[in-house]
């Protein structure tokens, strides 16, 4: 029996030890989290329309415009150099890694908070339309989201 106790407690300090690397690897995306938005380029494109951003609603024609029009320069050049962007990926959403997903989905939690209207349930199916992820990648996108306390509620109502 304490051959069983001990294997036990090998195996927690093992999974103790792998969680506190991912742990760690979250940690320093969290630091270097858009470091390419501090940079001279991203801010001199975006400064200009930060209150229209504001305004905007995600999705809407307005805010797309700007995303395609007024902000295109910057935001290829953001999307090139941050890899928690489906559009840094040739394969989109379904090319990254799920270190990759939680940072998006961090992301995509925090920039709702821009927007007036924000609201990340929306946000969720609006970018599984840009992103073309499937109905079981957006449910489980809405169970991290759950377990890590960026969505409020069952997020099943949003864009229905």
């Amino acid at each position: 029996m304490l051959s069983y106790y001990w294997q036990t407690l090998l195996h927690k300090f093992w999974v103790a030890f792998y969680l506190g690397r991912i742990a760690g690897r979250l940690l320093w995306r969290a630091l270097w989290h858009d470091m390419s938005k501090l940079g001279l380029f991203e801010a001199r494109h975006f400064t200009p329309h930060l209150k229209r951003l504001r305004g905007s609603t995600y999705g809407s024609a307005e805010y797309e415009q700007m995303r395609k029009e007024d902000l295109k320069a910057a935001i290829d050049h953001h999307y090139a150099r941050n890899r928690h962007h489906p559009e840094f990926h040739e394969g989109g959403v379904e090319a990254m890694t799920v270190v990759d997903w939680i940072e998006m989905l961090a992301d995509w939690a925090s920039a709702v908070k821009r927007h007036a209207d924000g609201d990340l349930a929306v946000s969720l199916v609006k970018n599984r339309e840009r992103f073309g992820y499937s109905e079981a990648r957006l449910e489980l996108f809405r169970k991290v989201c759950r377990d890590f306390g960026l969505l409020e509620g069952d997020g099943e109502e949003a864009g229905k």
